[in-house]
């Protein structure tokens, strides 16, 4: 085989797509050894090397090993059953991915939906509506074994409460900010609306926590004992 006929390892990995690195780790592990070293202990592949390493793409491709792929690389034939398997196996994990990622996807949707119009965003109050959504899908089973327990997590009105609740909450900080009195008429009312709220949604309050340890909590000491305060008098 001539040198021009060659390539070397940054031109193998541009055509293939595949890392220096991972062609190195491949040399490493005798999985695919160059055709060459070139002065200087640089790297030369030719086309058997070319075909082995389509070879090797194509069989991970399916899920098989390194390992697997380095111990039938060497016979013309494999099982039938064993490429099936692997496929099977393969499949499975992508259309698991899959769910997840269209789950993420929704979730994000849902997040986005609570700050379309803000130009500024309260940062804790937005993690604290993030972290609150995680830990709802981790412990929506728990939750509901408790004996209160219906919980609308997939009622199609939830992201409408979600809006809502991130402007309650948005309108208890400005009065809170404001220094009002917690025995005011905007207290009260507003302690109402949030009491309501938190009758449709899994919200953490001062008074009405939720059997977590790690829920993040969107307010100032001030503002949970003024909050505390107004959850009382709205009763």
């Amino acid at each position: 085989m001539s040198e021009e006929k060659t390539l070397t390892i940054g031109e193998l990995s541009r055509q293939t797509g595949m890392t220096v690195r991972t062609l190195r780790y491949y040399d490493k592990i005798d999985l695919l050894k160059p055709h060459a070293y070139k002065e200087g202990g640089h790297r030369l592949y030719g086309p058997v090397e070319i075909v082995r390493l389509q070879q090797i793409q194509s069989l991970k491709y399916i899920g098989l090993t390194l390992k697997e792929i380095a111990g039938i690389l060497n016979k013309s034939h494999i099982s039938g059953d064993a490429l099936k398997h692997a496929i099977k196996a393969t499949k499975t994990e992508l259309l698991a991915r899959q769910e997840e990622i269209s789950h993420t996807i929704q979730q994000l949707e849902r997040m986005q939906t609570f700050i379309l119009e803000e130009e500024q965003v309260d940062l804790k109050l937005f993690c604290f509506m993030i972290h609150s959504a995680l830990w709802e899908e981790e412990n929506l089973e728990d939750f509901l074994k408790t004996e209160d327990g219906s919980y609308p997590i997939h009622s199609s009105k939830r992201e409408s409460l979600d809006n809502t609740f991130y402007q309650l909450f948005l309108q208890f900080k400005q009065l809170a900010a404001s220094n009002a009195s917690p025995y005011s008429e905007q207290a009260r009312k507003l302690a109402k609306q949030i009491k309501k709220q938190t009758s449709s949604l899994m919200i953490v309050l001062p008074d009405h926590p939720v059997p977590s340890e790690n829920l993040l909590n969107p307010f100032t000491e001030n503002e949970q004992s003024l909050l505390r305060t107004m959850l009382r008098e709205g009763d």
